[in-house]
């Protein structure tokens, strides 16, 4: 063997066998003319180096990205560089570390929706009576919808009855599951797996359904059912493999399909399942973010919903102050002219201010196709990390069993999230189910087992008001963000939505000139009468209009022989409504302009905290309510360190008016405005005025965290170079920013007064 083919072995952890080629120490390699080391000429060793698997300097690469041990010492040019010799994609560490990161954060995403969220599945296909075609289940699926066991050749389809007596058995043992899932529905157990599913399937006492089904697919002799003996010593070993089976049925194929004179029954047909729907949904023809979607229970814990939407989905960021829930008509609603762009400009003006969430219902029709152009007209981007996000976030709330082309969003590889394409430009036919709208940036799809029929199961409502109350609610059981529903058009259903608010105690805004419901409701509520320990009630001269206008606007609903009946029941509702009017803000859009100051109004009348209402006020910047509405109507104790909050968000976002209504109402200056709270301010100010670190960082030893020393210097580097206007206009910014904080002394010495003025001492 000759020395030039010796091979230094490479070291450990450098993940290759082919070492650096170096000649052996004893017979020393002949020089050319030109003083260079002679070269191996060996193809074998040529091709190994030249080969970027056995490469030493691709392996150390390699071991190097594996181990992160030379991050510290490799910056990313030279990262980039040695990369590209050896012929891959030039991609710094860093790329690689968030790649890393967002694949970990899909995993726990993934893992935590299967751990937490079902969905609702007909898997007992009965001819609707009501349906003409006779194609349709009672649940509103069609026939095709509903998946046989009879087309899946599986060894277990035959789950019909072989025999009468079978069928008595199944029968009573049904009956006896639907007993124990009422009366003990919380102890079930569910897991992730299919198996289990299919235990939820069988039926809450899954194992006496899987003896039955033993017994009629291996012909069980009758003697041991006569017997009332479950377990046969002999037949031990084939009923546990049965059952090992039965655990090993895929889902879909435990859809039964049974004679269409037998009964549907509810709780025995709609099973819940491990959702199969989520990730992103990625619209045709728009150029808007990927929006994330999910499909769920109607009776899914809103505790995992609150965490999927915060910790997953990051909604909270920037952090809303007010959730908008529009109710409005689907099909029938028009708004056009100068009536649109008011609703619009005031929308995104109240979005914007507040961070506001915007709940709708998801599709791309009527009020909800307005609220999505709203959306798409005043988005804008925060920043949220290392990257953008959007500042207006529109959550569709969907049925999803009333949503268009509603297989595409079925995830393929149940182990990634990936985006799902869809098409939202299709026209909506009447009786048909209308598509998405491309411009809500999330979707909370529930199912409630129900098909083709938006109030299926009432499902969807149950969970919209268990939803809204979780917003509202104090943290830590929820979020804390006020709702307000604003109606606008709407049918009967929006006045049963608007009954069931008013009743919670939540406020409602009605938009008057929208037509139909909001206009109704609005009428009663203008007219409305307080009768003592009645409260506000109606004339009966008022009913009898609100009955015509009923008939006017719903004349297809009132037809029939329970014309009557129907009217008085939806005059009912508004009654209701009426008894609750001190909740209730109307805004006419023919005449009026401002909405976002009809919404803050309305805030004000939903039980808010002093302090809520005056962040609020302050985030809107409406001086005029806050005198008006909040410090006449109520004596307020500013010793509560509570108020601090809102002084320094005055401060950070140079609210002066407002700081001014504070400090006249008898706000201390002296109190709040500490050496430790002045480092605070400039510390929280610099995240939003960044050259103000660069420039610190120039003039003073600045490195993490802003001491008071350090603006001093900088504000005596500026007064000293002032005369050099090229360096005065380029730290001009940061100067007018120390002058500011400056003021808060000025402000300071003012307070002093102004609260020995109103008797307030020190």
């Amino acid at each position: 063997m000759n020395d030039l083919d010796k091979v230094v072995p490479v070291a450990k952890g450098s993940g290759s066998a082919i070492g650096r080629i170096r000649p052996s120490s004893r017979n020393k390699e002949p020089k050319l003319k030109s003083s260079r080391r002679m070269q191996p000429d060996t193809t074998s060793i040529n091709s190994g180096i030249s080969s970027i698997g056995e490469s030493v300097y691709a392996s150390t690469i390699f071991s190097m990205e594996r181990e992160g041990s030379h991050t510290e010492h490799v910056d990313d040019q030279t990262w980039v560089l040695q990369r590209k010799k050896i012929g891959l994609s030039r991609k710094t560490k860093k790329t690689n570390e968030l790649r890393e990161m967002k694949e970990k954060t899909a995993f726990n995403t993934i893992l935590f929706i299967k751990n937490n969220f079902k969905r609702r599945e007909c898997v007992h296909f009965v001819k609707a009576p009501w349906d003409q075609s006779q194609t349709k289940c009672h649940c509103g699926g069609y026939r095709e919808e509903h998946k046989t066991v009879e087309s899946s050749g599986h060894k277990y389809s035959a789950l019909k009855s072989k025999s009468p007596r079978e069928d008595a058995i199944l029968e009573e043992e049904e009956e006896s599951a639907d007993m124990l899932s009422i009366m003990s529905s919380d102890d079930v157990d569910t897991d992730d797996s299919d198996a289990s599913s299919i235990s939820i399937l069988i039926g809450h006492s899954s194992k006496k359904r899987r003896k039955s089904w033993f017994r009629n697919n291996n012909k069980v002799a009758n003697d041991q059912d006569k017997s009332g003996k479950e377990d046969s010593k002999c037949d031990v070993k084939k009923k546990k493999k049965a059952e090992e089976d039965d655990d090993s049925i895929p889902v879909h194929l435990l859809v039964s399909q049974t004679n269409d004179t037998q009964k549907w029954k509810e709780k025995l047909a709609l099973k819940e399942l491990v959702t199969d729907a989520y990730g992103y949904i990625k619209f045709e023809d728009s150029n808007n973010q990927p929006s994330p979607f999910i499909r769920i229970s109607f009776d899914s814990d809103q505790k995992h919903v609150k965490e999927l939407i915060t910790n997953h989905w990051k909604m909270t960021t920037p952090r809303p102050h007010l959730a908008l829930s529009i109710v409005g008509g689907a099909k029938n609603f028009k708004m056009e002219g100068r009536k649109k762009q008011v609703f619009k400009e005031g929308l995104i003006l109240a979005a914007r201010s507040t961070h506001a969430w915007i709940l709708s219902g998801g599709t791309n029709t009527g009020s909800m196709k307005l609220v999505g152009e709203t959306v798409k007209e005043g988005q804008f981007l925060v920043q949220d990390g290392t990257g953008l996000t959007t500042g207006m976030k529109a959550l569709g709330i969907a049925p999803w069993g009333y949503i268009h082309s509603r297989s595409t969003l079925v995830v393929k590889d149940e182990h990634e999230l990936s985006n799902r394409t869809y098409n939202s430009n299709i026209k909506v036919e009447r009786g048909k189910c209308p598509p998405l709208d491309p411009n809500h940036t999330h979707f909370l799809l529930v199912d409630d087992g129900y098909r083709n029929r938006y109030y299926g199961g009432r499902g969807i409502s149950q969970f919209v008001k268990d939803f809204q109350i979780m917003l509202s609610s104090p943290r830590p059981s929820g979020l804390g963000v006020p709702v307000i529903t604003l109606l606008l058009e709407g049918g009967t259903d929006a006045i049963k939505e608007i009954q069931g608010s008013l009743a919670n105690g939540q406020p409602c805004v009605l938009v008057d000139g929208s037509g139909r419901a909001a206009d109704i409701l609005a009428y009663a509520c203008k007219n409305a009468q307080k009768q003592g320990l009645l409260g506000p009630v109606l004339s009966e001269e008022h009913i009898e209009v609100v009955k015509s206008l009923l008939e006017e606007h719903f004349s297809d609903r009132l037809d029939g022989e329970e014309r009557e009946k129907k009217k008085d029941v939806f005059v009912h509702w508004i009654l209701d409504c009426v008894k609750h009017s001190d909740l209730v803000t109307i805004y006419d859009v023919r005449s009026e302009e401002n909405l976002d100051k009809k919404i803050l109004t309305a805030l004000l009348k939903g039980g808010l905290s002093v302090m809520q209402q005056l962040y609020l006020a302050m985030v809107w910047n409406r001086v005029d309510i806050a005198e008006e509405k909040i410090f006449l109507d109520q004596s307020i104790n500013f010793d509560d360190s509570e108020f601090d909050e809102i002084m320094t968000q005055c401060l950070l976002h140079e609210k002066i008016d407002f700081i001014k209504v504070l400090v006249m109402n008898g706000f201390s200056m002296q109190n709040y405005l500490t050496v430790a709270k002045l480092r605070e301010l400039y510390n929280e100010g610099a995240d939003m005025h960044r050259s103000l670190k660069e420039q610190l960082r120039i003039v003073s030893d600045f490195k993490d965290y802003i001491y008071l020393r350090h603006v001093h210097k900088l504000l005596v580097f500026s007064i000293k170079a002032h005369r050099n206007s090229g360096l005065f206009f380029k730290i001009i910014d940061v100067f007018v920013f120390g002058l500011f904080f400056l003021s808060i002394l000025i402000q300071f010495l003012s307070s002093k007064a102004q609260n020995i003025k109103y008797g307030h001492s020190y």
